[in-house]
């Protein structure tokens, strides 16, 4: 079992604080620590794609009226795959540096107990996580919360990265989230509409509170790693 350490980069500070903390991590898992990482961070407004997505500036099928708009918050390039995402206050946003052989099932596994904390957390506030609409390709990964209608919204994205046998990046929840924020993009490269706790419940959660609660239940999912 590799112990688990859990940062807490709440309130909002620019995402480049979590991503160099998340690098630093990262190098020490290569030069053999035996712990593994998660970052509970909120960030300030800014959007982020995956380089490897765009060619030659192109963004048209990630920013909504692309090239001639002008995004509200900065723009930057990540290596996390998928498309362009929007993070923001309220959004509690989960870097996960692991070493992944050390997980059943390997990537997919723990994408898997990811979820699966997200939905135990979002079934406390009565809301019932689903995986993505059928119809959809595999890049709307991630939880899904529905009404009785069978309208689909997203309400937290997923992606890991892995290189060298050990995972960056992991989720992103909606909690208390200004989602006119997702307005100008295509999340994930999709035209879908996305959530929050606060709009399907109408609560106004604490993020520090809400982190330490994803918290457990992560550490209880991901405790015999």
């Amino acid at each position: 079992m590799m112990p688990l350490h859990c940062v807490f980069d709440i309130p909002a500070h620019p995402i480049q604080m979590a991503l160099g903390k998340q690098e630093l991590l990262f190098k020490k898992l290569l030069r053999g620590d035996t712990t593994n990482h998660i970052i509970f961070a909120e960030h300030r407004p800014v959007y982020t794609y995956d380089h490897g997505k765009v060619r030659n500036n192109d963004f048209r099928g990630l920013i909504r009226g692309a090239p001639d708009i002008t995004l509200p918050a900065p723009l930057i390039p990540v290596s996390r795959g998928g498309g362009i995402t929007y993070h923001g206050p309220g959004q509690l946003v989960c870097y996960f540096v692991f070493t992944v052989k050390k997980i059943d099932g390997g990537v997919l596994g723990m994408n898997e107990l990811i979820e699966k904390s997200i939905k135990k957390l979002l079934a406390r506030y009565g809301l019932f996580g689903a995986p993505k609409p059928r119809e959809l390709p595999e890049e709307a990964n991630g939880v899904w919360v529905s009404d009785t209608g069978g309208t689909s919204r997203k309400i937290a994205s997923r992606g890991l990265s892995v290189r060298n046998g050990i995972t960056r990046f992991g989720c992103a929840l909606n909690v208390t989230t200004d989602l006119a924020g997702f307005a100008p993009i295509f999340p994930c490269g999709l035209d879908i509409h996305m959530t929050s706790i606060a709009k399907e419940t109408g609560l106004i959660l604490d993020m520090r509170d809400t982190a330490h609660a994803l918290s457990s239940i992560v550490t209880e999912q991901f405790g015999g790693y």
